[in-house]
């Protein structure tokens, strides 16, 4: 993460004469008519720190015109997403909000300070199937389009909606690719508690699993520069004591350790957060495989070979325990029928990534 990030993360959210500080060599260096999309979503953050500072300087308007349209912004995303959450309900099928959605309803003070680009939950996988249905019922088609085979979330943990008014939806059956083998018995679909918001239930994961969801995702390489998930993560410690020992617990079962400690180093590090010493000096001494650290090195990259992937799929076949063949668990999970057809897979998946990861600019409405 380069300095100027630092730095306004620094202004975001910590408190007097260091937030200051950090205000002003940011303001230095950055132009905040070509911000980074990344550097953009922390906007809300710095406009409510800069308010309770009572600094106020020739950029402090433009930063509270940016705080008022992410409130509307993210205000359209969520009313647009209530009549699937209404149907859910009344079909009886249990949701759990995730990432930028549960941040909202359970963390901050208001929509204004948690941009979103899509709205994010969690289903049991046991359901996923009506609730795909029910999504096409009311418009929506797959996002990028993708052919849902019976087996697909055996081996992969969401997939995105779209409709015509260009509102997005990713349905999750675990929080990640790593917990594929969870199905229903995950421990969100157990520690969450229950808010209401314009008389909608809304079920969110309990701090401690929101701070693991939050760290294990923002640690990836992402095309939008990842800054929200230390203001998430910071804001998420700042709001509830954490259950220590059950995120360690976590780490270690869901093969994290290194993202993990990563990013609580790097909270306690440069975000003074109250991330225990003990903590870090376990993660630390803990033995990591020659499998995680290549897991954790595919998932920091942005673009991965054809070897590179194919030893991705090998580890996650026997992290995950599939008895069946290698060669069947690739065919299943790119969904052909015959190992002659990989080369010609490879390419399409190789092609199809680079068009999406060229094309896809996050959308700020």
């Amino acid at each position: 993460m380069q300095e100027q990030h630092k730095w306004l993360l620094k202004a975001s959210l910590l408190n007097g004469e260091e937030a200051a500080k950090a205000y002003e060599k940011w303001k230095q260096v950055s132009d905040i008519e070509n911000l980074n999309h990344g550097e953009a979503r922390l906007l809300p953050l710095l406009s409510q720190n800069l308010q309770s500072l009572k600094i106020k300087d020739e950029l402090t308007e433009k930063i509270k015109g940016m705080h008022r349209h992410a409130f509307l912004s993210t205000s359209r995303r969520v009313h647009q997403s209530l009549p699937v959450f209404r149907t859910l309900n009344e079909k009886g099928i249990r949701f759990i909000a995730l990432k930028g959605l549960a941040m909202n309803l359970a963390v901050y003070s208001c929509l204004s300070l948690r941009p979103m680009e899509d709205i994010d939950f969690l289903v049991p996988k046991s359901r996923i199937a009506d609730v795909i249905d029910l999504l096409k019922e009311m418009g929506y088609q797959t996002y990028p389009p993708t052919t849902v085979l019976p087996f697909y979330f055996d081996y992969h943990h969401s997939i995105g909606f779209i409709n015509q008014d260009r509102h997005i939806i990713d349905v999750h059956a675990t929080i990640s690719d790593e917990c594929c083998s969870d199905g229903d018995a995950h421990p969100f679909h157990q520690l969450y508690e229950t808010i209401e918001y314009l008389e909608i239930p809304f079920r969110v994961p309990q701090k401690t699993e929101l701070l693991f969801h939050t760290i294990i995702h923002g640690m990836r390489w992402n095309p939008t520069l990842p800054l929200r998930w230390a203001a998430d993560a910071s804001a998420i410690l700042d709001s509830s004591a954490i259950d220590w020992e059950r995120m360690l617990k976590y780490a270690k079962e869901y093969r994290v350790v290194l993202p993990f400690l990563e990013g609580l180093t790097f909270l306690k590090e440069e975000l003074d957060q109250p991330v225990p010493d003990h903590l870090l000096n376990t993660l630390a001494s803990l033995p990591v495989s020659s499998s995680e650290v290549r897991e954790y090195r595919f998932h920091q990259s942005e673009y991965n070979g054809a070897i590179a992937s194919m030893v991705h799929h090998w580890d996650r076949y026997r992290h995950l325990g599939y008895k069946e063949s290698f060669p069947a668990f690739c065919r299943r999970s790119w969904g052909i029928e015959h190992s002659w057809q990989f080369p010609l897979e490879a390419f399409k998946k190789m092609r199809k990534k680079f068009y999406w990861i060229s094309n896809h600019t996050p959308q700020e409405d």
